[in-house]
């Protein structure tokens, strides 16, 4: 919540700060990741549509690039400035546990989405239908 309370947990923190930054570049869309699968999609689908929309949303992914990356850098890189953090934990062996299946999956949908994409696209095949017959809207 407080940015300005933390700095340098990567020291600390080592496998914690690790894993946030692969969330946190999955969340920027880095390719290879989940969220550039997402990201990626969804603003295909807009442009063919609504280009201005998504010139739009493109910069807002830019925008959320600078902060994120910004955070990043404030909280886990530098020295530690708080007394208090150098005794934080580092993740436990359970904490681990529960995290690396998530790693996993972030990988394997941003580097194989074909798997999950396949499982969805008979739904998203019906909704385009449907949107287009009861909105008249030529593909």
């Amino acid at each position: 919540r407080e940015i300005s309370a933390f700095g340098g947990l990567a020291s600390v923190m080592p496998l914690y700060s690790c894993c946030f930054l692969v969330v946190a570049l999955s969340s920027l869309g880095l390719p290879g990741t989940n969220g550039f699968v997402g990201e990626f999609l969804i603003l295909l689908g807009t442009f063919r549509q609504f280009p201005l929309f998504a010139a739009l949303a493109g910069s807002g992914v830019v925008f959320a690039a600078v902060y994120l990356l910004w955070m990043v850098r404030r909280v886990f890189f530098g020295k530690v400035e708080r007394e208090e953090n150098r005794r934080l934990p580092d993740l436990s062996l359970r904490e681990a546990l529960v995290l690396v299946p998530i790693l996993v999956l972030i990988f394997w949908i941003g580097l194989a989405p074909g798997f999950l994409l396949e499982k969805i696209n008979p739904s998203v095949d019906k909704l385009l239908e449907r949107r287009t017959v009861t909105h008249g809207i030529a593909g």
